[in-house]
């Protein structure tokens, strides 16, 4: 709210990325920052069915905004990009209005698997993460080790040949950190567990 009210007063214009509104874990509604007075006339909404449907491979996604920067971009994609397959568009037509059961099904398989991650980072000693809000990554802290992120991640492909994203790659805060994904089965979740203790143990 505080920062819609500085959009206002400011004139600024919002571009929302809103493709993880459904994977929550702190027990709150989402809010978009477009539902505040004032705000929807001056949002652009950026979100697709890759997260929320599991539909990565079909590349079908949406912006919803303004009329007038709806169609100045759709006359600028028309001449960049090619139309997404007609049989994908109906599956997005099918997959927000059909039963929205998978889609419970599927958070709650991630609420288990990130409970399955964070509390195996959170045994290793030397490393550590805080439970995330939203979304299927944790960001471990790695500082303690006393490496920089690029030389953990890079060490650990080599060692472990496990793959971690550097924090660093996130902005200079990110420092420290790197991001760890558990959109996958248990068992691989756990292997990377046992990875990931073994490389540390060893430094």
């Amino acid at each position: 709210k505080a920062l819609a009210e500085l959009c206002i007063e400011k004139d600024i214009y919002v571009i929302t990325d809103e493709i993880y509104r459904e994977l929550l874990w702190t027990g709150e509604p989402y809010a978009s920052i477009a539902q505040f007075p004032g705000m929807r006339e001056r949002t652009l909404i950026i979100d697709g069915f890759s997260k929320t449907y599991a539909m990565t491979g079909l590349r079908l996604g949406y912006a919803a905004g303004p009329r007038e920067v709806i169609v100045k971009m759709t006359q600028l994609l028309e001449n960049v990009l090619s139309s997404v397959f007609t049989a994908v568009q109906w599956a997005g037509v099918a997959a927000l209005t059909e039963s929205q059961q998978c889609v419970d099904d599927m958070i709650a398989l991630y609420h288990h698997r990130r409970k399955l991650l964070l509390d195996g980072i959170n045994s290793i000693d030397g490393i550590s993460c805080k439970d995330p809000a939203g979304a299927f990554y944790l960001f471990a802290n790695i500082q303690s080790t006393g490496m920089d992120s690029r030389t953990f991640a890079t060490k650990l492909l080599e060692q472990e040949k496990m793959l971690v994203i550097p924090g660093v790659g996130f902005g200079p805060g990110g420092e420290g950190f790197v991001r760890l994904c558990y959109a996958t089965n248990d068992e691989n979740i756990q292997d990377g567990v046992q990875r990931l203790a073994r490389f540390v143990a060893g430094l």
